[in-house]
């Protein structure tokens, strides 16, 4: 299999950008669930006090997590699981539910 290394970058640049918004998404979600009678979350705080460190640390780490499941993502249904599942739906569907037991 040859590489084009102007395809790769453009598939990094997609994905690194899917993690963000991705994360941003989410991360809006979790501010607003507390609005619908759900317990209030924040991974950034959480992350921060693990670490020790300021709220903005936090929040790097956050994304920088948001940025690894997006190439998790990118990586298992673009390359190992490309021809077992076709259906894009089911894919994010799946990796959804993985996710969420991850967490």
């Amino acid at each position: 299999m040859i590489f084009n290394i102007k395809t790769m970058n453009s598939k990094i640049k997609k994905t690194v950008m899917a993690g963000i918004i991705g994360t941003a998404i989410m991360t809006l979600v979790m501010m607003i669930a507390p609005m619908m009678g759900l317990p209030k979350m924040s991974p950034p705080k959480m992350l921060s006090g693990m670490l020790g460190a300021a709220p903005i640390a936090g929040w790097l780490m956050h994304f920088m997590v948001g940025i690894l499941f997006a190439f998790a993502y990118t990586y298992s249904f673009s390359c190992v699981f490309k021809k077992v599942i076709k259906n894009v739906w089911l894919k994010g569907a799946l990796f959804g539910v993985i996710a969420f037991v991850f967490a």
